[in-house]
């Protein structure tokens, strides 16, 4: 599969407000609510946020640490404070962090269509 890492999508947006691409990367937080959504580690620091679209399918809660391709959409969006303070509190954070949250955020996040997991060995599993 010819998958681009996080790092190399913020890369190839380059202006660009959406891009349909497929992405390797490793899961570094997930839904704990619904699985709805997970968090990709950028190996140059911070996250790519991953949305499933339209809510069609959801994911493991317990996948953190774990290897996957995505395949979907990449977009440039403004997530609201209201969104923001949702996903902190899927996620299992504070109060006190969730009521820190009090601006919008403009950012590169990725809206999947499907998904590959993969297992610790490297072979596929669906």
């Amino acid at each position: 599969v010819n998958a681009l890492t996080v790092d190399e999508l913020s890369g190839m947006m380059n202006g660009k407000t959406e891009e349909n691409c497929i992405l390797r990367g490793k899961i570094d937080e997930v839904c704990q609510s619904e699985g709805c959504w997970l968090n990709l580690e950028n190996p140059n620091g911070g996250q790519l946020f991953v949305k499933i679209k339209d809510h069609s399918f959801t994911v493991p809660k317990d996948i953190a640490g774990r290897s996957i391709y995505v395949q979907g959409r990449a977009i440039l969006d403004t997530t609201s404070v209201e969104m923001l303070r949702d996903y902190a509190l899927d996620a299992g954070k504070s109060e006190a962090e969730i009521q820190a949250i009090i601006e919008p955020k403009v950012e590169l996040i990725v809206e999947a269509k499907g998904l590959i997991l993969l297992k610790s060995d490297g072979a596929n599993k669906k």
